[in-house]
């Protein structure tokens, strides 16, 4: 896969590119998809499991989560390890697209969970995304690329604010999730409105390419099968800001936003 030059002006204009997915692309996506299914297969022993295929996947999820939600939540901090994921997160071609887009030779992967699922259901209880940037959690480069692969073709791919990440860095609040685990989280504290933001649809067949500074959200939309997503993020190892800060490893493995960009923080 190679961007041509419209294809890269167009990224640099809107912080945001869709592109359709080579062929090799779709088959390492399809391998992780039918690992997914495995897994479930191999740790749920229930007899339906027999007849899971990728059909019918999301329609088992929704099941699933009634009786094991705890089951769904392995798998999620789980499938960043599986071997089909390497081989697609670090694919020729994918790499490829950020060498062109950050200009670079030195491709960093980011070794965060790459798996996101979204169930309508359980938007009450804080699992969708407010307006936001990814840098802060990723914590890489400043010109630093989010890849967004479906599963399954999708009207609510994430909604997002057309050319602001030519704005830069937002200032962020941080704070904890849990007093007793210390795990930290961000809200921007710029406030964004809702008709700032356009809707984008995803193919099975292709991804979104963005900027980790451009400002996106969850989609609004009403979903009654679960969104669940593929997010590959990079950044780009010579930039000599990311190495003077000694590589910071995000938020996810403990390095607070605050921690490497105060300046950042209010």
């Amino acid at each position: 896969m190679k961007l041509s030059k419209k294809q890269i002006n167009k990224y640099k204009s809107l912080g945001i590119l869709k592109v359709r997915l080579s062929k090799n692309i779709l088959l390492k996506k399809k391998k992780f998809i039918d690992d997914s299914i495995r897994f479930f297969k191999y740790f749920d022993k229930i007899t339906h499991t027999k007849k899971l295929k990728s059909h019918n996947f999301q329609d088992y999820l929704i099941k699933l989560r009634k009786r094991d939600r705890n089951l769904i939540s392995k798998y999620y901090k789980v499938s960043r390890r599986f071997a089909s994921l390497k081989s697609l997160i670090a694919s020729e071609d994918l790499v490829k697209i950020n060498k062109q887009l950050m200009k670079t030779n030195l491709v960093s992967i980011c070794h965060f969970i790459a798996v996101r699922i979204d169930f309508y259901e359980e938007r009450e209880k804080g699992y969708i995304t407010k307006a936001h940037q990814d840098f802060p959690y990723i914590q890489g480069s400043l010109n630093g690329i989010t890849f967004w692969m479906p599963y399954y073709s999708t009207s609510c791919a994430p909604d997002y604010i057309a050319g602001s990440h030519k704005s830069g860095l937002k200032i962020y609040k941080e704070f904890s999730i849990n007093k007793n685990s210390g795990i930290k989280t961000l809200e921007m504290i710029k406030s964004t409105r809702n008709e700032d933001f356009s809707s984008i649809s995803c193919k099975f067949n292709e991804m979104l390419i963005f900027s980790t500074l451009l400002i996106h959200k969850t989609s609004n939309k009403k979903e009654i099968k679960p969104r669940l997503s593929l997010q590959l993020r990079y950044d780009d190892i010579s930039q000599r800001d990311m190495f003077n800060k000694n590589y910071p490893e995000g938020l996810y493995l403990g390095d607070t936003f605050k921690k490497n960009f105060k300046q950042y923080v209010r």
